[in-house]
């Protein structure tokens, strides 16, 4: 399916791949490590997917398990439609069904989230430019001139920071404590 200039890579997806996990992992006992790693996906998607299976004790209709992956934020239905080998249509007509297909085939929120990556209070990528960019017009110290690494950790301020990740690749950095970066 591609976009044409994917060269010749296919997006794939644990979720897209839910049938052939129940049979290796849930039915024939394979681990979720080998099931993996013989299907060219990763660990922790896959160990996500098995884990809803197993909870939920049969395999969704593809259209809920693309719902499932409509949680992403950074899939679009291209991308959706890829992963499952259907129409760009297909995906568009289940973004539109999706709050039908949740209460035709309960899923826990918990295992919807499949990975390390997102959480169901996470905010949308909207949420956190907007934030970010209200961190950053609050400081009042510029950090940039303290990027040398012996001033790094005494210079740095004390904070947790989360990661956001999209797409394989880390996109923005929003910290848990605010006062921290916006100057004292």
């Amino acid at each position: 399916m591609g976009s044409g200039n994917d060269c010749g890579i296919v997006l794939r997806h644990a979720l897209a791949e839910a049938d052939e996990l129940w049979r290796r992992c849930v039915v024939n006992g394979q681990t979720v490590k080998a099931a993996a790693k013989l299907m060219g996906l990763r660990h922790g998607q896959c160990a996500g997917v098995v884990r809803l299976l197993r909870k939920v004790g049969r395999v969704p209709s593809p259209e809920r398990m693309a719902a499932v992956a409509m949680r992403d934020f950074g899939l679009e239905d291209q991308d959706i439609a890829e992963m499952f080998r259907r129409s760009e249509r297909w995906a568009c007509a289940v973004r539109g069904r999706v709050e039908e297909l949740r209460e035709a085939e309960p899923i826990p929120v918990f295992f919807e989230y499949l990975d390390e990556g997102l959480r169901p209070q996470d905010p949308c990528p909207e949420e956190l430019w907007r934030r970010a960019a209200e961190i950053r017009s609050k400081r009042t110290k510029n950090y940039a001139d303290y990027d040398s690494p012996v001033n790094e950790r005494k210079a740095r301020p004390q904070g947790r920071l989360r990661c956001f990740a999209w797409n394989g690749r880390n996109a923005s950095f929003l910290s848990i404590c605010p006062k921290a970066w916006a100057g004292r």
